[in-house]
């Protein structure tokens, strides 16, 4: 006995599988890695990776005393 009802409710609860699915298959495809790996955790564009990134704690002290 199929009536408007119970055709309304199984196509309500395809969507919502589908929509369901579709969030978890995207959020489980971020976490393969592709492209990223073959790519530079380093920008070279933004110079991030030069010699060294670390502030002279001394030069700091006494350019807030002057």
């Amino acid at each position: 006995m199929l009536d408007a009802q119970t055709i309304a409710a199984a196509i309500v609860l395809l969507i919502a599988s589908i929509y369901v699915g579709r969030r978890a298959w995207l959020r489980l495809s971020s976490l393969i890695l592709t492209k990223r790996r073959r790519a530079s955790s380093c920008g070279e564009a933004c110079g991030g990776c030069g010699p060294s990134k670390l502030v002279n704690l001394n030069s700091v002290a006494k350019f807030s005393n002057q």
